[in-house]
């Protein structure tokens, strides 16, 4: 009864020697696992990063551009006279009166 016992705790022994050895083979495969993963997900955020920007700077581009069409419409829209007027209209319209009446475009 005592070889049987011994020759089992060897095969024990012996088993959990394999599997102690097999373990830093696998941790290194989960490890490239991970890495491949965090690599992927890196990627997914830079993807998003970009797209963002990219709407963020078209979004300030049209801004700009209706800017500047709304500063040419002002100088394309008449005569001096007429500019005078519209300027007049403008700062009665923020101080609430109606002094723009008495200007007259010539």
């Amino acid at each position: 009864m005592g070889d049987g016992g011994e020759n089992a705790s060897l095969k024990n022994l012996r088993g959990i020697q394999a599997s102690l050895a097999d373990l830093p083979s696998e941790t290194m495969t989960r490890f490239d696992r991970l890495e491949a993963r965090i690599d992927r997900l890196n990627a997914a955020g830079m993807r998003m990063t970009m797209r963002a920007t990219a709407v963020r700077f078209d979004a300030r581009v049209s801004e700009v551009e209706d800017r500047v069409a709304a500063q040419e419409s002002r100088t394309d829209r008449g005569s001096s006279a007429e500019r005078m007027a519209c300027a007049a209209s403008e700062i009665d319209r923020k101080q609430g009166t109606r002094q723009s009446e008495t200007i007259q475009p010539s």
